[in-house]
């Protein structure tokens, strides 16, 4: 398909965006000048999947990219590399231009992925505006120069603004339109958002979805005007392929498949089937979100869901109240609020205090994660449960059952782990993570291939048996013929899993503590010492490294580099003093949470005054009301 062509007329949109650009590129060119520059822009107009030039073609001039958005690949090692991505406002080709007149070729391949309207300047004009003005030449060369530093300083390629985003039923009867209107309201607390429909489309462009139709430029105008004008745009489609969808699907950035709980998986994967058939290369990003009428009914089947449907996140939205669709909100724009969780054995009670913390201070949590201990907090928050529901089943399974009790002939493990694994059944029955209401990760340590396993989908109980299954205290868990033990062997606080799993503003808690291991011994005790002094002076026994304590310490010690890149990277770093209790103080778990509590109580305070953007009162008022049975 070749691209449609004509000149930016007058003093509009295209053309104060154009003359931004070039200012960049060339310099403080008089306005006359530049002026003169825009008015020989040829304008091409581009649908998505078009390529634009393909690397080592000869560089013929350079584009402003006026509307759409396009990405840089290269090819080199046999291999293509996403290395960037231009948008509107910025220029493409510069470099090849500058190379020479006849040895200049085109260093990437660049193409549309949504739908673009961009300016081009020919090398005949580049040549006449440096004969011209001399010092444009110059400023192009230093424009390159820091391009190209920029570039190298980033080291990776920076994930693009999510501006357009399609909603799109995966059944006909769902009520999409209401379900927009209540998304469009949460989408203004992040900014300014238009809601278009097909029904505006038509009252206005009446013919502009017809094939090759005169009207079809002005409609694109349109949708271009709409994105310079808002933040973001929210585009509402019908469930079935028609022309709005083709249009509106060039234009976004991400879709949004919403359906309705309980839909059928083999109806879901047709109705995906019939879209994807429309779709072209690039394909934008995809997210999958369940409705569900009430926030007390549990989800239930997921998971075959999202085998039928594939790849995508996923979230459950509950209608009842405002949460739900605030969390999607802002996971869509790149606000949610993460929390990592670290392990520490009985330590990890105060991350129960650092959640009454957030929550009283009005923090939603959009997504959790963690490793050992630290992943069955955060398992619990996804759940839904209430902070007293989650303390009330811990103080049970780890106050009560004394799940490290169960010893064993230690051949294998030191305890048989039925206790750890009976409590674990018996709360959390037969949930899967799929059916969790928040986006949930937990990470073991795979001691056959020494990789991290991160636990998305499957039994919740099985996950997180395999993440606290420190070595040689329980027994590992096999599963397809690994052995899986604790997560914090390898990572005890996962936050770089959790930036690519739901991107965001990170809270992570920390519960290690390097000064607390110091003994005023010379030697340890035999065994036999060892249980007199329990039996007859156990105010000794907690100072002593006993087998447990040594082991849950070791775990960690790996980690110490994933706890640095947390203390860095994220938004919010907590780590509460909790180096007075040991690692099995289980009786002492009212203790712990209090510490929690009150160092996140004081951190939050400082932290909120200047970041109040981390606040959402009433979604947490909405959350501690409604909660799972």
């Amino acid at each position: 398909m070749s691209p449609d062509r004509s000149r930016i007329e007058g003093e509009g949109e295209a053309a104060a965006e154009a003359t931004s650009a070039l200012r960049k590129v060339f310099g403080h060119l008089d306005d006359d000048a530049l002026n003169e520059i825009v008015g020989q822009l040829e304008v091409l107009h581009l649908d998505r999947g078009q390529i634009l030039y393909r690397q080592g073609d000869a560089a013929l001039g350079l584009h402003v990219v006026l509307t759409g958005r396009l990405e840089v690949r290269v090819h080199a090692d046999a291999t293509d590399r996403l290395v960037g991505h231009i948008d509107r406002g910025q220029t493409v080709g510069e470099i090849g231009l500058f190379m020479g007149v006849e040895g200049g070729a085109r260093s990437a391949t660049v193409r549309v992925v949504r739908d673009a309207t961009l300016g081009f300047l020919s090398r005949d004009v580049f040549q006449d505006i440096v004969r011209r003005h001399p010092q444009a030449s110059d400023h192009l060369a230093r424009f390159i120069v820091k391009r190209l530093t920029d570039a190298q300083s980033r080291g990776r390629t920076s994930n693009p603004t999510v501006r357009n985003i399609v909603l799109m039923p995966l059944t006909p009867g769902f009520a999409i339109r209401e379900f927009a209107e209540r998304l469009q309201i949460a989408f203004l607390r992040q900014g300014r958002t238009a809601l278009l429909t097909e029904e505006r489309a038509r009252a206005r462009f009446r013919d502009a979805l017809l094939p090759s139709h005169p009207s079809r430029l002005q409609l694109d105008n349109f949708l271009d005007q709409i994105e310079r004008d808002h933040d973001f745009v929210l585009l509402l489609c019908g469930a079935e392929p028609s022309p709005w969808n083709a249009k509106c699907l060039a234009h976004a950035d991400q879709v949004v498949f919403v359906s309705p709980r309980g839909l059928d998986p083999g109806e879901a994967k047709a109705s995906l089937a019939r879209i994807d058939a429309t779709l072209t290369e690039p394909r934008p990003s995809r997210m999958f979100v369940t409705a569900h009428p009430l926030r007390s009914e549990a989800p239930q089947g997921t998971g075959a869901f999202l085998r039928a449907v594939g790849a995508g996140l996923h979230l459950h939205v509950a209608l009842e109240g405002n949460e739900g669709v605030n969390r999607l909100a802002r996971v869509l724009t790149g606000r949610a609020v993460t929390l990592v969780l670290s392990g520490g054995g009985a330590r990890g009670f105060a991350h129960l205090g650092v959640l009454r913390a957030l929550r009283e201070a009005g923090v939603p949590v959009d997504a959790v994660g963690g490793a050992s201990f630290g992943a069955l907090v955060a398992g619990n928050i996804a759940r839904g449960l209430a902070d007293n529901q989650i303390l009330d089943e811990f103080k049970q399974a780890f106050a009560d059952e004394h799940p490290m009790d169960d010893y064993t002939l230690p051949v294998l493990s030191l305890v048989r782990g039925e206790k750890m694994t009976r409590s674990l059944r018996h709360f959390l029955g037969d949930t899967e993570i799929e059916d969790l209401w928040l986006p949930f990760f937990a990470v073991s340590s795979n001691l056959s291939r020494n990789i991290e396993k991160i636990h998305t989908t499957g039994p919740l109980w099985r996950a997180l048996r395999a993440t606290v299954s420190l070595p040689a205290i329980f027994p590992p868990v096999i599963e397809d013929g690994d052995l899986l033990v604790d997560g914090g062997i390898l990572n005890n606080l996962p936050l770089e899993i959790m930036r690519r799993t739901v991107p965001g503003r990170a809270i992570a808690v920390d519960l290690s503590a390097l000064n607390d291991y110091r003994y005023d011994i010379d030697s340890l005790p035999t065994a036999w010492e060892y249980l007199r002094r329990r039996l007859f002076d156990g105010s000794e026994q907690a100072s002593l490294p006993v087998l447990h304590s040594v082991v849950m310490r070791a775990t960690t010690l790996g980690s110490r580099r994933e706890v640095e890149i947390a203390r860095r990277d994220a938004d919010l770093f907590l780590n509460p003093p909790v180096a007075g209790f040991d690692m099995l103080d289980w009786s002492r778990f009212h203790a712990i949470v209090d510490v929690g509590y009150a160092y996140a109580r004081e951190r939050l305070s400082t932290f909120l005054a200047t970041h109040r953007d981390f606040v959402a009162r009433d979604e947490v008022f909405d959350s501690r009301r409604v909660r799972v049975a």
